[in-house]
């Protein structure tokens, strides 16, 4: 079998008009060869484009409540921009636009040129949602709508365990607040100034009374000696 190689770079730009991807889009042979009926042909790519977590089926995953962004590749730049759900019609067009940045909701896109002449319409979907999953396709409009299609599969996001709670018991803890505090040291120092008040009355009442029964008392044992000093001088002249 016999192999001819086209476009390797020693005549043009490597890789020029000629990937996979440009006979996918463009659905046309690649730039400079000439076939003739019968022949079998095979484009690839051989500079390992990422795939940004799709497959070869382009297929992309993405979690609930994340973020996806998807690259679409195209050889021409669009006037006007198109991401859509499975068919770009009606409902199911998400963003139509001619400007390099869009955004309705939780769907947006950019569009930029890259350094190797191609150019990529990056469409984005915030806050995945399982009912997200499906068929999508981007598309450039000069002239003609070419399409790129790839399928989301959103996966449930990973659920948090609850926390095992434990109830414990305390010691219950007597917790008097300030003002508590406050009022009752107040009311104590009232009682204690009552009952001094009363102590101090009591005593002043009572001073005058015992002044009065030490004087009388003293008055009596001032008599009794005068008594008794009479009756030994009666005893002493009778005798």
């Amino acid at each position: 079998m016999q192999l001819f190689v086209f476009n390797d770079g020693s005549r043009g730009k490597l890789n020029h008009q000629c990937r996979a991807d440009f006979v996918k889009v463009q659905q046309k042979l690649p730039t400079g060869i000439k076939i003739n009926p019968g022949d079998r042909c095979c484009s690839f790519d051989g500079d390992a484009d990422p795939l940004q977590d799709g497959d070869a089926q382009r297929r992309f995953r993405g979690k609930e409540g994340e973020k996806i962004t998807v690259g679409c590749k195209f050889y021409f730049s669009g006037i006007k921009m198109f991401f859509c759900k499975e068919i770009c019609e009606g409902e199911n067009i998400l963003i139509e636009t001619s400007e390099d940045t869009a955004q309705k909701g939780r769907y947006s896109t950019r569009f930029k040129a890259l350094d190797t002449g191609t150019f990529v319409l990056n469409v984005s979907i915030n806050e995945l949602k399982r009912a997200d999953a499906g068929r999508y396709r981007c598309g450039l409009d000069n002239p003609g709508v070419r399409f790129d299609d790839f399928d989301l599969i959103v996966t449930e996001a990973p659920k948090t365990p609850e926390p095992n709670w434990t109830l414990k018991t305390f010691p219950s803890t007597s917790v008097t607040s300030p003002s508590v505090t406050t009022a009752e040291t107040m009311k104590e120092g009232q009682q204690l100034y009552l009952i001094l008040s009363n102590v101090v009355k009591i005593v002043l009442l009572a001073t005058p009374l015992v002044i009065f029964c030490w004087k009388r008392r003293t008055m009596k044992s001032k008599d009794s000696a005068v008594e008794t000093e009479y009756a030994d001088e009666i005893f002493t002249i009778y005798s």
